[in-house]
């Protein structure tokens, strides 16, 4: 078995910082400043979270800051608002698809709750998880 890279058991850096400015400085707006970079594809993430009555939920998303912000709004998951809302952010890997994002959700969901504090303490995710 491969050990995973240090991105898939632990949590993203900055997960819940607030994101950069998108307004761009009068500065790079000059003929001479090249344009600004825009990425190739969006970068998928599974996350843990905690709900204020302490149960674990699991999901995707591709911005999880914003998705936190969502699941106190009717576009957040109706899990999370009837179980008091996120209490916190436990876990969370940015993943290389978003279809290896939605398959480690899938086994997180079925997984027991020692087995997700296991990978929220820094545990691997196991390697059939991946794909």
């Amino acid at each position: 078995m491969n050990p995973l890279p240090a991105s898939l058991t632990e949590p993203a850096a900055g997960a819940l910082a607030a994101p950069a400015s998108d307004s761009p400085s009068a500065d790079s707006l000059s003929a001479d400043a090249p344009a600004p970079a825009i990425p190739a594809t969006q970068c998928w993430s599974a996350y843990i979270l905690e709900c204020g009555d302490g149960t674990l939920y699991c999901g995707v998303a591709i911005d999880v800051a914003r998705r936190m912000k969502d699941h106190a709004t009717p576009k957040g998951s109706r899990y999370v608002r009837g179980h008091g809302g996120v209490a916190r952010l436990l876990w969370s890997a940015e993943l290389p698809s978003r279809t290896v994002a939605q398959r480690v959700e899938y086994f997180l969901k079925r997984a027991t709750r020692a087995q997700k504090q296991a990978i929220i303490a820094g545990r691997a995710l196991p390697a059939g998880w991946l794909g």
